[in-house]
C-alpha cells in the first residue's frame, strides 16, 4: 500500500509547477495515521523557456507531516476537508477535498539573457485553493483551482491530472497527464512585453489565457520501511500565447527530479 500512495503522490505533484526547482509531494512516506512525518531532500534540473539556454539546478530540501487535517507534503502545506476512510473497510472510490498553498516557481531575472535586459525581475508567488482528487479508483484523478496569493500576477490557474500506478513488490511507477489552463493576467504577466519595454529585438506583446500540457513518469522504490527513493520525468509542451512570447526562446519545459526521504 505505501508504494501504491507513493506513485499517486508522486504524479498528483509532478504537474504542479512548470519551471524549476521542482516541488515533490511526499505525503505517501509519513507513517500511517495522525502526526506522520518525513524528511529529506530532492535534486532537479529543469529546461529554461526564456532566451537563456542554461538548465536551471535546483537541490530543495522538505519535511511532510499531518496532524488533525493539517498537514505539510514537499513544500505544499493544506488542510484536508474530508475525513479519512475506515482501515478496516475494503478501499472504494472516494472524493477527497482539500484546501492547500503550494509555491509557484515562475519568471525571470532581468541579467539572464540580452533579451530581457530593461524588464523588471519577476518574483515567486503562492498560488492557493482547492484540490479535489479521486482516491481509491482505478485511476487517481485530480482537480486543482488555485489562485495568486501574494498578488504577484493576480492569475489565476486550473490544473487536472490522470495518472495511474504499477506496483511490483517494494518498486512503483506512474505514468501522468496534465493539462494546466491559466488565465490571462498570469501569462500576460509572466511572458507579455509592455509597449514602453519594446526594442528593436523584443516587440510588444500582449498574452491571452493559455493550456499547458504535460505528461510525467514516476518511480519510487522503498528502500527500507522507513527509506524512501523517487525519480520523475517531465515534458511540457507550451500553449501558444506562451510559445508566441518575445521573450520565449523554447516552448517546451523538460525537468528531471531525484529524491530521498525517511519517515519516521
Amino acid at each position: 500500500m505505501r508504494s501504491i500512495l507513493l506513485g499517486c503522490a508522486l504524479a498528483l505533484s509532478s504537474m504542479s509547477l512548470s519551471a524549476a526547482p521542482v516541488s515533490v509531494d511526499t505525503s505517501a512516506f509519513g507513517s500511517d495515521g495522525d502526526a506522520g512525518l518525513g524528511v529529506g531532500f530532492t535534486y532537479s534540473a529543469t529546461s529554461r523557456q526564456y532566451h537563456n539556454p542554461n538548465t536551471v539546478f535546483a537541490p530543495l530540501p522538505f519535511f511532510t507531516g499531518n496532524k488533525n487535517g493539517f498537514y505539510i507534503n514537499g513544500l505544499t502545506v493544506g488542510y484536508e476537508l474530508t475525513v479519512d476512510p475506515d482501515p478496516f473497510v475494503a478501499p472504494t472510490p472516494s472524493l477527497r477535498i482539500d484546501i492547500l498553498a503550494v509555491p509557484r516557481f515562475l519568471g525571470y531575472k532581468a541579467e539572464e539573457s540580452p533579451v530581457l535586459e530593461g524588464l523588471d525581475d519577476t518574483d515567486y508567488s503562492i498560488h492557493g485553493g482547492v484540490s479535489f482528487s479521486l482516491v481509491n479508483g482505478p485511476v487517481g484523478l485530480n482537480l486543482q483551482l488555485l489562485t495568486d496569493l501574494l498578488s504577484v500576477s493576480g492569475g489565476s490557474e486550473i490544473n487536472g491530472t490522470i495518472s495511474k500506478t504499477f506496483v511490483l513488490n517494494n518498486f512503483s511507477v506512474t505514468p501522468a497527464f496534465s493539462l494546466n489552463w491559466q488565465d490571462e493576467a498570469l501569462v500576460d504577466h509572466y511572458y507579455g512585453v509592455n509597449a514602453s519595454d519594446a526594442t528593436a529585438t523584443r516587440s510588444q506583446y500582449s498574452a491571452g489565457s493559455t493550456i499547458n500540457a504535460a505528461v510525467s513518469l514516476t518511480t519510487g522504490y522503498s528502500i527500507t520501511s522507513n527509506l524512501n527513493a523517487f525519480g520523475a520525468l517531465r515534458f511540457e509542451q507550451s500553449g501558444s500565447e506562451i510559445a508566441d512570447s518575445p521573450i520565449v526562446d523554447d516552448d517546451t519545459i523538460r525537468s528531471a527530479t531525484v529524491g530521498l526521504v525517511y519517515s519516521f
